[in-house]
């Protein structure tokens, strides 16, 4: 069969190929217009209004599924280039859901990551309202890779600390085995910020001058985590103990608990703007005049409740706020 189409002195495409390519289209085209023919039909002996109706729907159905049409060919088109262009990366970000989950220490003890890879399975599962055939508590603390595969959501968990060369050669042999638009992970990858380049990468960390080199040279694009001005109201609470005032910050004369949340960022500009309060040492979240109001030895009238106020006062709102005062 004579070639019909060629790049340089190589044939793409004979005649054959092409027929066999062409003749679905023809059978398509010709349902799409017999559903609108089957419709009038079906209506014709109601009356005139009723078909005028009709064929009125069926006009902007036709332009619905023509919309729709002309995406999914244009989807198509970016595919093929990046495909073509050897860029499996974009071609990736494109048209799929997969995911790539570094869960660190989880399977190996460290209860701080594996509640962090937990929570990322949740909010995947509900995200794409999919369940998965195990608990996400149990996913999380796999110690060898698992992939899954849930309707248009596909996962892969590696467990495994970066830092070493054991686990990072198991993490890179995954990771570079199949394809992947999102990385995530629940501990920091500057080491792999080379493997993961032209990937969507977010984690769970701090805000640390690592990943603000990141944010800046645009590997990194989210971070929700700790900052180190956090540790303050923790700071007061030992200080009032090592002076004897531990059991006026014992409420019930037991110990306490107190939650603190993380900030998060999705651009260098607003992680440069949390950074400073973050890590600064004159003007940060929780500075000297913050603490020693919670401290009796500065404060006679210091308390629990004031600790507790102070330290759940955790927002970059809130931290913005002291400052202003």
């Amino acid at each position: 069969m004579k070639p019909v189409m060629h790049i340089g002195n190589n044939p793409l495409f004979s005649r054959k190929q092409l027929i066999q390519l062409l003749w679905p289209l023809i059978v398509e085209q010709f349902l799409s217009v017999l559903i609108g023919m089957v419709d009038v039909l079906m209506v014709a002996s109601v009356g005139e209004t009723t078909v005028s109706g009709v064929s009125l729907v069926d006009s902007i159905n036709h332009l619905v599924i023509q919309v729709l049409f002309a995406m999914t060919a244009g989807g198509t088109v970016v595919c093929a280039q990046f495909i073509g262009g050897k860029d499996k990366k974009n071609a990736a970000k494109k048209g799929s859901n997969e995911y790539f989950i570094l869960s660190g220490g989880a399977a190996y003890g460290n209860a701080m990551h594996q509640r962090r890879t937990q929570g990322i399975l949740d909010t995947l599962a509900s995200a794409y309202n999919v369940t998965f055939e195990k608990s996400t508590e149990e996913l999380s603390m796999t110690e060898e890779p698992v992939h899954i595969q849930e309707g248009d959501l596909k996962i892969c968990i590696c467990p495994g600390y970066i830092s070493r060369d054991q686990f990072f050669e198991q993490i890179k042999g995954e990771y570079e085995s199949d394809q992947y638009d999102t990385v995530l992970s629940v501990l920091g990858i500057s080491r792999m910020a080379d493997m993961v380049k032209g990937t969507r990468l977010g984690v769970i960390d701090c805000y640390s001058e690592t990943n603000l080199q990141m944010f800046a040279s645009e590997d990194l694009q989210y971070l929700v985590g700790k900052y180190s001005s956090i540790i303050g109201p923790s700071f007061a609470v030992m200080y009032n103990a090592i002076t004897g005032h531990a059991e006026e910050f014992r409420p019930r004369g037991k110990s306490f608990h107190i939650t603190q949340g993380f900030w998060s960022s999705d651009s260098r500009e607003d992680f440069e703007e949390k950074y400073t309060l973050a890590s600064s040492v004159e003007i940060n979240a929780y500075n000297y005049e913050d603490l020693q109001k919670v401290i009796r030895e500065f404060n006679p009238d210091a308390s629990y409740d004031d600790l507790k106020a102070l330290a759940e006062a955790d927002t970059f709102k809130n931290a913005l706020e002291r400052r202003a005062r």
